[in-house]
């Protein structure tokens, strides 16, 4: 199914177009809203998006906010984030880890992966979410701490704590 006949309220463009251009109706910009929060609950990242890019998104975010559901954008970056870490609990766990590949009529996408790498998962999460291997806190190479902390805003809470 082309993106055209799956989303019909967006207009056809090309990522030349000017802004206003391109979702002129608050319907086509609820629309662009809805498909965003669909492509990233299914665990595709902002990047991937084909109907714009993160930073266009961004922009009629700010420009027309009443037509934006922060709610839903925040609830669909959380089930991307929950997709991952499911797969990397079901991997580590030794589960074959299986999920389907179709494309539904209501838009859902599903991958299927059989058998686990950790190791791209690894690669993935630290890409998708600012997970880091580990943190060295203190001054000189006396006295250092290492604390492995697996995402960004648990490194920077504790790097405030320190300073």
């Amino acid at each position: 199914m082309k993106t055209k006949d799956k989303y019909p309220n967006l207009n056809k463009g090309d990522a030349g177009k000017k802004l206003a251009e391109k979702f002129k109706t608050k319907e086509q910009r609820i629309a662009l809203c809805e498909a965003w929060c669909k492509h990233l609950a299914n665990g595709f990242s902002k990047e991937s998006f084909l109907l714009c890019d993160p930073q266009t998104f961004r922009r009629y975010m700010a420009k027309y906010p009443q037509d934006f559901d922060t709610q839903k954008i925040n609830e669909a970056e959380r089930a991307s984030r929950r997709f991952w870490e499911q797969l990397g609990i079901e991997g580590t766990r030794g589960k074959e880890v299986k999920i389907e590949v179709k494309r539904k009529q209501n838009g859902e996408v599903r991958t299927t992966t059989q058998g686990f790498n950790a190791t791209a998962w690894i690669f993935n999460m630290k890409n998708r979410f600012g997970w880091k291997d580990k943190i060295e806190l203190g001054g000189g190479t006396q006295n250092k701490t290492e604390i492995i902390v697996h995402d960004e805003k648990s490194a920077k809470n504790l790097q405030k704590l320190i300073e």
